[in-house]
């Protein structure tokens, strides 16, 4: 029976798993039961981006330390509540739309700060054990279960590249200045599209290229046109190439964070990712009395490769729509895209039954991504069908 979990890593994700599974556990009225032990390096270097989420973060956050002290928590972070995506889009459409979240809303929050005040905070907790150290080989551990958070794959035999790439590289600058936006911004730009991640302080903007088509001294110009109060001595750069693991459950360890799959940040899509998916994976395991066995690994690996696919379609919706500006990246990755989504046994079942169906989803989000998009982006649906 599964009592005794850890969790590999203190960053975004580690800590987001964490909190995912004190919630579950609370759910199903197992508290008691439940002994988790994080580890994490505290040399290991962390990047202060602005990220964003939805509302699964909070609520999570809200049923592990009571709604005062999270909100105390999320003002130390200098926190902001996110009520959706703001797309800027009218130089690439002539069309600036909203994808909003209704009654639920995410939060912006400074990635390294968070980590570091949940960790202050759930340290009095007497279920939940700290040890710093590097694990270099998790086989060595005796849990019942492992949720393994940490850096990026070594071995890549275990991982899909997909043929479909967007942008892989970002330039990162924080612009130090009050806030006060509950809309994460997405902004189009000649190379990709350009995030901004408004927290109390400042604001994070991350103008995301492709570096196969844009070097990086023509994405740093045209990040300038864009944001002119940048300082470029500020920037800091990002890349990284889109890949997925073949599984998620091996044995009684679970792969998250880098060590499960990597897209592009896009919409909060990555942590809303993670934490449906542990959400779906404990109440699949407390179904089954808490055994973690060869059958529902397989169930759980099953339910993973169809959930990860149907957001890398999502991914490639968001380059479909009507662009009047034909720049190089926008005409490859329009192409590539279109091409993706054709050959996508989801995204084809989806269409075709589309006028049985509502447009509001496709994949189990809060926001009606698909709706939105269609309007917003001016997708053109026929020309995605395989005929």
């Amino acid at each position: 029976m599964i009592k005794n979990i850890a969790v590999i890593g203190a960053g975004t994700v580690g800590v987001t798993s964490l909190l995912t599974v004190i919630y579950e556990f609370t759910k199903f009225n197992k508290l008691d039961d439940l002994s988790i032990t994080l580890y994490h390096d505290p040399n290991k270097p962390k990047i202060a981006v602005g990220e964003s989420t939805t509302w699964m973060f909070r609520r999570n956050l809200d049923i592990t330390f009571g709604y005062e002290l999270a909100s105390k928590i999320l003002a130390e972070a200098k926190a902001t509540k996110r009520r959706g995506t703001r797309f800027n889009w009218k130089e690439g459409n002539n069309q600036d739309f909203k994808i909003n979240y209704d009654e639920h809303y995410g939060v912006h929050f400074n990635s390294a700060i968070i980590s570091d005040l949940i960790l202050k905070y759930i340290k009095d907790f007497s279920f939940v054990k700290i040890k710093e150290e590097n694990v270099k080989d998790i086989s060595k551990l005796n849990y019942d279960l492992i949720l393994d958070c940490s850096g990026t794959p070594e071995d890549w035999n275990d991982y899909i590249k997909p043929e479909f790439n967007s942008v892989n590289s970002v330039l990162l600058y924080p612009h130090i200045k009050e806030y006060n936006e509950e809309f994460t911004d997405s902004t189009w730009t000649k190379d990709g599209w350009m995030f901004g991640v408004p927290l109390t302080n400042r604001k994070a903007f991350g103008y995301l290229y492709n570096n196969k088509i844009t070097n990086r001294t023509d994405a740093i110009q045209g990040f300038k046109k864009i944001a002119p109060f940048i300082e470029e001595d500020k920037l800091k750069s990002l890349n990284w190439q889109f890949y997925y693991r073949k599984k998620l459950v091996e044995k009684n360890v679970i792969y998250l964070g880098n060590k499960l799959f990597f897209y592009e940040p896009a919409g909060a899509l990555p942590l809303h990712f993670y934490n449906a998916t542990i959400g779906k994976l404990l109440e699949k395991i407390e179904e089954n009395n808490f055994v973690l066995d060869d059958r529902l690994s397989q169930d759980l690996n099953n339910t993973y490769y169809n959930d990860v696919n149907k957001m890398l379609d999502l991914i490639a919706f968001n380059y479909v729509g009507v662009i009047n500006k034909d720049t190089p990246f926008w005409i490859d990755t329009k192409h590539k895209a279109i091409k993706h989504l054709k050959n996508s046994v989801n995204f084809q079942t989806w269409l075709k039954d589309l006028p049985k169906q509502s447009v509001m989803g496709y994949w189990e989000h809060p926001a009606t991504l698909m709706r939105d998009y269609i309007d917003g982006l001016k997708i053109n649906l026929k020309e995605l069908e395989n005929v």
